[in-house]
């Protein structure tokens, strides 16, 4: 899957990448923050694009999911 991430947006963190695949975002106006990555190799961290903030997170077993953060 990074292979295929990869040649999608030139310069984009993996976070943002995942982030875009999962919100109305394009990678360049994705801001990522709190990035937590556990030795399970779960993943978890912070997005905002478009004034709004996204809780996102990873799991190498199964997908990515990014969920709109209640203000």
């Amino acid at each position: 899957m990074c292979i295929e991430l990869s040649g999608c947006s030139f310069g984009a963190s993996m976070h943002a990448q995942f982030t875009s695949m999962n919100v109305d975002c394009n990678t360049e106006s994705i801001q990522v923050s709190d990035e937590i990555v556990k030795l399970s190799g779960e993943e978890n961290w912070t997005a905002t694009c478009n004034g709004k903030t996204y809780d996102c997170d990873y799991f190498p077993e199964s997908d990515s999911n990014c969920y709109l953060r209640d203000e």
